[in-house]
């Protein structure tokens, strides 16, 4: 509704950064501040940036740890804010924190004016049933980081069983999650004489079923962007995607 009021969170993924992630290639055009209020007038867009870079980073971060430090910045930045409705929008591994974030606060009974208020989220590339990691293993090269990337590989049990509490979270809160997932392949990273190079052989980073889990069965729900894995949220002016 046209000058409805609304709150917009986006969160970014691996490696990427809170502003960047969502800006074109190449340009200046940041379409979740360029683009977006200009559709949807009334809407409040917050950004939301956390350390999730891969090399030279000795951190021994979680996906819990993570997410009760976004859900916690989220409830501050709602106070004056608590009965507008909020949808969060997350790429890659923004959007484990934001299905962990949710659980947490559906778990826990904590701060329910938050869950109320969440109409849906709207995920690009979340690797919910895990991601290729073989290529960020590199990257990462024995540091402290190298656990969590290793609980995003396919097939990992954490986020097998986040799987079950989020599908749950859903059915419970009759939320609306919308998934679009990439279908070109994303450059790859190779340790070269000890130089990190891009010169790895091209991978899907994120598959369709990965990234579609838990939205409805319709294509309405899961979309299909010919992009790579960084490029998914990454839209030019009057693009057609």
């Amino acid at each position: 509704v046209e000058g409805y009021p609304m709150d917009l969170v986006a969160i970014s993924g691996l490696g990427g950064h809170a502003f960047g992630s969502f800006k074109e290639r190449g340009g200046s055009h940041m379409w979740l501040a360029d683009t977006l209020p200009k559709h949807l007038p009334g809407v409040r867009v917050l950004i939301y940036g956390y350390d999730t870079k891969l090399e030279a980073n000795n951190s021994f971060q979680s996906f819990e740890g993570l997410a009760s430090a976004f859900r916690l910045k989220l409830s501050s930045i709602r106070q004056g804010y608590e009965d507008v409705p909020l949808v969060l929008l997350a790429h890659s591994l923004g959007g484990i924190v934001v299905k962990e974030a949710l659980i947490q606060l559906w778990r826990d009974n904590i701060d329910r004016k938050i869950l109320n208020a969440i109409y849906g989220m709207i995920f690009f590339g979340v690797p919910s049933q895990g991601m290729d990691i073989e290529s960020l293993i590199p990257i990462v090269d024995d540091q402290p980081n190298e656990f969590m990337l290793h609980a995003l590989g396919r097939e990992s049990p954490a986020l097998l069983d986040q799987r079950r509490e989020f599908n749950k979270l859903l059915k419970d809160r009759e939320l609306e999650l919308f998934c679009f997932y990439e279908s070109s392949l994303s450059p790859t990273a190779v340790r070269q004489d000890g130089v990190l190079k891009m010169a790895g052989p091209p991978s899907l980073l994120v598959g369709k079923f990965s990234a579609i889990d838990g939205a409805r069965d319709s294509p309405f729900y899961r979309q299909e962007l010919k992009r790579d894995h960084s490029s998914i949220v990454k839209f030019s002016d009057n693009d057609d995607d």
